[in-house]
């Protein structure tokens, strides 16, 4: 009797992230065929510091090996304060002749939380809308300091008027305008489709001297393409206007109070 794999396949144990701390990290790769590293693709070259004992290289190789399994090891970039986020795509090819798998791409997810130092100073204003944009004022402006402003669902780039556009009392989903940061006004009925960032949080590792509550998280997991309408809207506002600046500044929301400050 003779028996063989009919299906041949590889597999690994990924971890949902990997802290941007500095740690070295394994992948134990299990696979009923020979294997090699085929490409590794980095959305940015500032994600992992390869040291000489790691071996997550192109060309590294690994037998079929199903019980133990072949350890593969990197070592990630040391950016705990930053607010670092990025991927890297590992590409594992067959080496038999022909191929007994499909080349399998493994993505790593780099992330390390965004602490920022002590803000520059406030803004002049809650954020309102001037005919054509959503925008606010410089530090000591206080021409529109008692704007009420316009409203936004936790995490999102879309302002919310303050007042329905009927004249009655405010009715969260009911005909009240919308203002995106790009410009575009519009009306909203249907308040479940609004932008938001998830309402759970995970906060990673925390780095010593610092608290979740230090954390910037909006200004990490915004969306610069505006594409998804979720994020820090004061980053998004400076990193879209002229030169990257707004009144001369970088502005970000500060936690944990969302409050507008220059950095």
């Amino acid at each position: 009797m003779f028996i063989r794999h009919v299906n041949y396949t590889l597999s690994t144990n990924v971890k949902t992230y990997y802290d941007s701390n500095g740690s070295t990290y394994t992948l134990n790769i299990k696979s009923n065929a020979d294997w090699r590293i085929k490409s590794i693709e980095r959305s940015s070259d500032k994600l992992l510091n390869i040291q000489t004992t790691d071996n997550l290289k192109v060309g590294t190789t690994g037998d079929a090996n199903l019980s133990t399994g072949t350890d593969v090891r990197f070592t990630v970039i040391k950016e705990e304060l930053s607010g670092i986020r990025g991927t890297v795509d590992v590409v594992f090819e067959s080496t038999d002749n022909p191929k007994k798998f499909a080349d399998k791409t493994i993505t790593l997810k780099i992330i390390g939380g965004y602490y920022p130092k002590k803000h520059g100073g406030w803004a002049g204003s809650n954020i309102y809308w001037d005919g054509t944009k959503l925008t606010f004022d410089d530090v000591g402006v206080k021409t529109r300091e008692k704007y009420q402003g316009v409203f936004f669902n936790w995490g999102s780039l879309w302002g919310i008027a303050s007042a329905p556009n009927d004249g009655e009392s405010l009715k969260w989903g009911h005909n009240v305008n919308l203002y995106a940061p790009g410009g575009v006004q519009t009306t909203y009925d249907n308040w479940a489709t609004w932008p938001r960032v998830e309402e759970a949080i995970t906060i990673y590792n925390v780095p010593e001297g610092k608290e979740h509550r230090d954390r910037a998280y909006l200004y990490e997991v915004t969306d610069l393409t505006g594409s998804t309408g979720i994020g820090d809207i004061c980053r998004y506002l400076t990193e879209k206007g002229t030169n990257g600046l707004l009144h001369g500044k970088k502005w970000r929301m500060r936690p944990p109070m969302n409050l507008r400050t220059s950095k």
